[in-house]
């Protein structure tokens, strides 16, 4: 995976990779077999 991002964002990158490896290997599946969930959370700004 490439990315522009720095800082924070690689570390959320690098840490959603390693969730969705571990699922994967708890399925039985490789991580390109395996369905990525994702998660939108709306965000209130005052």
């Amino acid at each position: 995976m490439h990315t522009a991002f720095s800082g924070t964002h690689q570390d959320a990158i690098a840490k959603g990779m390693a969730h969705h490896t571990k699922q994967a290997a708890e399925r039985g599946l490789s991580v390109d077999e395996a369905p990525c969930a994702v998660a939108c959370h709306s965000a209130v700004r005052l």
